[in-house]
């Protein structure tokens, strides 16, 4: 009994701590519902380039076609890294997107992407088949211009 008593004592002087809280509960709803939505909308956003750039390539002439396809690879690839790490920041993404869409470009001085492009059609809109230093000007514009409208569509959905 005296036990007892000493462990109800030194119980109720010690100092009980709450459960821990799961992650992102100190944030407010309003933070929260604010970022659930980005996946969607990155994805939205992959779905219009796609269509966009098949479009502006097929379906439009001129000059302006291919760098501007171009651009919109890279903007589709900016897209697509974002989705994968929703949380980094916009400059990061455009580092990453930028520099994976020109080891792409250098892989096309292997000639493999050519093969490839020879033996599956869809192997040519993803790797590309001729290397051409204009398209690495075209993938860094592209990806500036994407990592720029995050960075300025996110400022905005913060300050609100």
């Amino acid at each position: 009994m005296n036990s007892a008593s000493s462990s109800s004592s030194s119980s109720s002087s010690s100092t009980v701590r709450p459960p821990a809280a799961p992650p992102g509960a100190g944030r407010s709803a309003e933070v929260r519902d604010r970022r659930r939505p980005r996946r969607p909308a990155l994805a939205a956003a992959a779905v219009a380039t796609v269509g966009l750039g098949l479009g502006v390539r097929s379906l439009a002439e001129g000059a302006w076609t291919g760098p501007t396809g171009d651009a919109l690879y890279a903007v589709l690839v900016y897209l697509i890294v974002a989705w994968c790490a929703p949380r980094r920041a916009p400059r990061v993404v455009t580092g990453v997107a930028v520099v994976l869409c020109w080891l792409i470009e250098l892989f096309q001085l292997t000639g493999l992407p050519l093969a490839l492009a020879e033996e599956w059609w869809p192997a040519r809109l993803v790797l590309g088949t001729g290397f051409a230093w204009v398209d690495l000007l075209s993938y860094a514009a592209g990806g500036a211009v994407a990592g720029a409208v995050d960075a300025l569509l996110g400022r905005r959905l913060r300050v609100r």
